[in-house]
This record gives structure tokens, sequence and C-alpha cells, in this order.
């Protein structure tokens, strides 16, 4: 959800806003980073004043991500953010609403809203039964029936606004490529995969060369799904490889004066991984930087004068420095061969003592290699002659 950090020539104000709607969750997920107490839920008049700022964007299509916790435990608020944003939003303005959810209260009703103001939704689901149960045991059943009932009612909106979020841990990498089977036989079209945060106690090199084996097949399953469809399901492999950051600049947009991320109580985080009111306390020195980079609220007066002065900040710790600073597993970050495509999140590294964790760390290198098998297979003389359009997302 974080906003990538780019040079910025001219300043478009607020880019992104995301709102922590509420901190209660219905499931209770084994690898979850967030914090457990009792149950918050952002005030209405915090929520107003976070669309105002969203509003105030120079931006045609500033972004908009509900979330939690699990934020359809807070429709009403769901419902409030997308009426402020119809009212309120300039006429040349059409902000691009994403809504985070692990699917469970996702009914028929708030179905059809979010469908008639065409807003994405981002399913936090890990697959087939036996890795879903580390979310929420018994949770397939219930997300199967929801992707059926969304291929029935909305199958414009499953092809082109839903996107499901695998979270990636060492216990469900056995699953992995019959998860994959599962999603497109259900209709996903859009397939992100993200390693637990802040790292995972069980991997091994085994589970390292299990993924490899796991991803192979994910390959060899895009292959086909491209020549058939001319869809790239898996994001990882879309896109073409890029410049790593330029020494010395962020990784990521973390204190970025573009992005709002709201706590329930109206405090702005560094980023939707360090709220406040869901931060654990494993790790002093992401407390450090929370204490740095916060002290902001939503409806500070002089708030873009702040939000400058916070990214200055943000820029000179060493935490969001570049690659070249890092250390991980296999050596320095700046000889790797996957730099390019690197999407260690810095959270990993600040709470592994400033070292990339071996999970991320291989993680991001085997995405690497099988992105290029996937892109030398899918660019073959055999790869379909009519799909120029999508042969640009390689």
């Amino acid at each position: 959800m974080a906003m990538p950090a780019r040079a910025k020539l001219i300043d478009f104000g607020v880019q992104s806003v995301e709102l922590m709607l509420t901190t209660g969750c219905n499931l209770r997920c084994s690898y979850c980073y967030q914090k457990r107490g009792a149950p918050r839920t952002m005030a209405p008049e915090v929520l107003d004043a976070a669309i105002r700022q969203l509003v105030s964007s120079r931006l045609d299509r500033p972004g908009l991500t509900l979330y939690g916790g699990e934020p359809l435990l807070a429709a009403a608020l769901v419902r409030r953010a997308l009426d402020r944003v119809r009212q309120w939003a300039p006429p040349r303005m059409r902000p691009d609403v994403q809504i985070v959810t692990n699917g469970t209260r996702l009914d028929e009703e708030m179905a059809r809203l979010l469908v008639s103001r065409d807003v994405s939704i981002l399913l936090s689901f890990d697959g087939v039964g036996p890795a879903q149960d580390d979310r929420g045991p018994g949770s397939f059943e219930q997300l199967d029936r929801l992707l059926v009932r969304l291929n029935h009612d909305h199958p414009k909106h499953l092809r082109e606004r839903l996107a499901v979020k695998v979270t990636l841990t060492s216990r469900n990498v056995p699953f992995l490529s019959a998860s994959f089977r599962y999603f497109l036989s259900r209709g996903v079209r859009v397939v992100d995969i993200y390693p637990v945060l802040p790292d995972d106690a069980g991997w091994s090199a085994r589970s390292r060369r299990d993924l490899g084996r796991q991803l192979a097949e994910v390959v060899r399953r895009s292959v086909q799904e491209f020549r058939r469809s001319g869809q790239v399901p898996f994001r990882v492999f879309r896109g073409a490889a890029s410049e790593p950051p330029a020494d010395g600049a962020p990784t990521c947009g973390c204190g970025s004066r573009g992005l709002l991320s709201v706590d329930v109580d109206g405090a702005l985080a560094p980023c939707s991984l360090l709220v406040p009111s869901t931060l654990g306390s494993q790790s002093r020195a992401i407390r450090r930087v929370v204490a740095t980079l916060g002290d902001l609220h939503v409806t500070d007066p002089d708030l873009p004068d702040a939000l400058l002065r916070r990214e200055r900040r943000a820029h000179r710790l060493r935490f969001l420095a570049g690659l070249q600073n890092r250390e991980g597993p296999h050596g320095a970050c700046a000889s790797c061969k996957a730099r390019s495509t690197c999407h260690v999140c810095p959270v990993a590294v600040a709470c592994n003592g400033g070292q990339v964790p071996a999970f991320h760390c291989d993680v991001n290198r085997l995405f690497a290699r099988h992105r290029a098998a996937f892109v030398a297979r899918a660019s073959s003389p055999t790869a379909p002659s009519n799909h120029v359009a999508v042969r640009g997302q390689l």
C-alpha cells in the first residue's frame, strides 16, 4: 500500500491517503504483525478531515485505501468515506479507491455498493484450505462462495477491480502453486504475493528449495494463461525491470509528504505498517522511527509544511537508506543481481537489526529468477501475436 518513491519535479500535494478505519478484526491470523487489544474505531470527524485532505490533492486520481483490522467491521465508515468522496471531490477528480479486506464480511449489499462506486477490492486470501487455515480456520469455504458469487453477479468487477493478496509463509509455501491454480479457476486475474512481516522464523534452506519448485509451476501456469488470454495474473511477473534507487534515495514512500497514513485517532503514521494503534513491541528501532516521524495529526493547520519537514527527516534515516547501505545473507545488496526488482520492506530490515532477513532476501531473489523465466517463455515465438498491449507489461 505504500507509495513508491520517485523524484518529484512538481509537488502535487496529497497523493495517497490510507485510513485505518478500525483496529478490530474477526480473524486471528497466526502470523499477524498487528498487536491485539480492545478494538478502536475511527471517529467520523477524523474520517471527514482525512477526506478533505484527499480532495485537496492537485492530482486527478489520488489514491484512497480503506483498511484495518477488518474495515468491513466498520461498514458505516466505509459508506461514509465513499459518500464524502462523491460529495467533496472536485469535478475533475476521480479518486482511485481501494478496500483491503479478508472478505468474510463482504455481503451482497456491500458488494453492490463497492461495484457501483468502482472500488477496487484487495482480498486477503492465502489460497486452498490448508494454506488459508493459518489465516482463519474454516474460512476457505466462505471465501470460495464469495468468489463464486462475485463471478456470477459482478464478473467484470471481479476481472478488472479485484486482486488477491497472499501472505507467504514457510507453512503455506507447499500449497502456493495449487492456490494459484485455484484462483485462476475462480476468475481471479491478479494475484499478489507478499512475504509475511517482519520475518518468518520457520524459513529454512528446505523452504527455499520448495518455493523454487512452486514458483516453477506458477511460471508454467502463467505462461499457459498468457497464451490463452493475454493476461499476466501474477503481478510480480508484470512490468519491466527498473534501475535500482539512486545512492541515498529512499527505497519506499515511508514518511513521504504525499502519503497520509491515518490512524484511528487521526495521528499520521509514516506508513500503514507503522500505525501506533496496532504497532507491536517487537522492535525498539521501529518505535524510534515512529517517534522521529510522528507527532502529526490529520487536522494540523500547517500540515503541508509539517509533512515536508517529516519527509526531510525520513530521508536522513538509515532505516530508509538506499540499497548500497544494506547487507543480506548473500552479501551486499548493492551487488545483488535482483536489486532492480527488490521489494524488501524497510520495516522487515529495521526489525532485523538493519540486516535483510534471509526469508525476504530469498523470496525476492526467487521472484526475480522466475520472473525472468516467465518473460523468456512468454516472449518466445509461440506466444500469441495478437496480444501486443499485454506484451508491454513484460
